[in-house]
């Protein structure tokens, strides 16, 4: 019985001792979010990636932050690893991430929504090259599904970010035409998809005729200039807005000082004199103004951006109160109160260009 009693305290005794030591070694370990964390996983010290990375950046995902490195591998110089880190914290974890061959001194991050976006450049020649988008989801990178067509850019050029949730590329295709693509990034899943293509030559393209450069090299020049890719359609809102001098398109009414217009967006395309009247050209408006007070006195937007034609015009605002042939294009005039409505269109009813001003 003694024997028993001892075998059955001696038991006890272990079990208690196990159960503490795993307890001990939960408290240990800390609390694990970057999903790739796990002992077959290669893993490397933060403070050697700094030093041997070809890359480094901050990746934001919603609310959290991870610090991910690109190296290269020491047996191909060709061949590349993606590590990620918990901010602040001393191990990276290798992700199932390969490419080859891709520039590694044009790797560049984009901010949109709530997320940071690595950007892979593989050259398809010296003027092109076909990106690849890396995302951030719950601390593992994923490339970035593309719908639409290919995602091509300048070799020498960043995509550009437009807004929270659009990007812009352009590539030549010859000497004398260009292709404009935006993008739209899609939340759940998170999806890149073609929003808009525009091809421009040197015969077409948004102010084509008053333009002292190419699209392209405008484009090229500025990070912040962009090609016009916000469609606009003719409804019954944008009319209502015109009666009281708001343009569409654009945020600011007639009469608004052009100085205003400058501080609050310095990136316009070119400013100049057309018939006589000053004006300030951005990429998706020309604002027309007086040289004597700067006052803002016609609003005009490139008919590339309309979704609406003549008859559709007419539909809303009846007959127009003028309207005649001008070198091979109908001008047309309609009233909206105070204000008037003009635009150039071809022989089809297709609006070429629209503009609100003063009556």
């Amino acid at each position: 019985m003694k024997k028993y009693l001892y075998i059955l305290m001696l038991t006890t005794l272990m079990s208690g001792c196990m159960n503490e030591s795993k307890v001990n070694k939960q408290e240990m370990e800390p609390s694990s979010t970057v999903a790739h964390e796990a002992d077959e996983v290669e893993k490397q010290q933060v403070a050697v990636l700094k030093e041997n990375a070809i890359y480094e950046t901050t990746m934001v995902d919603g609310e959290k932050s991870y610090e991910v490195y690109i190296s290269s591998n020491q047996d191909d110089s060709n061949q590349y690893s993606f590590f990620v880190a918990e901010e602040n914290g001393k191990m990276a974890y290798s992700q199932e991430l390969a490419y080859e061959k891709f520039n590694k001194n044009n790797i560049y991050s984009l901010n949109t929504n709530k997320q940071t976006l690595i950007i892979l450049s593989l050259e398809k020649s010296e003027e092109v090259s076909s990106l690849r988008v890396i995302s951030m989801d719950q601390g593992i990178l994923r490339e970035v599904p593309i719908e639409g067509g290919e995602l091509l850019n300048l070799t020498d050029r960043k995509l550009k970010s437009l807004s929270q949730n659009v990007l812009q590329s352009a590539y030549p295709v010859n000497q004398n035409e260009s292709i404009f693509l935006s993008w739209e990034l899609q939340n759940d899943p998170l999806v890149l998809s073609l929003h808009d293509e525009a091809t421009v030559t040197e015969d077409s393209g948004a102010y084509q005729s008053l333009l002292d450069q190419s699209w392209m090299d405008i484009w090229s020049e500025t990070e912040e200039v962009f090609y016009p890719y916000e469609n606009i359609e003719l409804t019954k809102e944008v009319i209502e807005r015109a009666k009281m001098g708001i343009p569409m398109g654009g945020p600011y009414p007639i009469g608004t000082n052009i100085e205003d217009i400058k501080k609050s967006n310095p990136y316009y395309i070119q400013e100049g004199i057309l018939h006589g009247q000053q004006y300030l050209m951005y990429p998706e408006t020309i604002y027309y103004y007086n040289r004597e007070d700067g006052a803002v006195s016609t609003v005009a937007i490139p008919g590339e951006r309309l979704q609406s034609s003549l008859a559709d015009l007419k539909k809303l605002l009846g007959d127009p109160v003028r309207q005649e042939e001008e070198n091979g294009l109908i001008y047309s005039e309609f009233l909206a109160d105070k204000y008037v409505l003009k635009t150039y269109t071809d022989e089809s009813g297709e609006i070429k260009q629209i503009s609100l001003s003063k009556q």
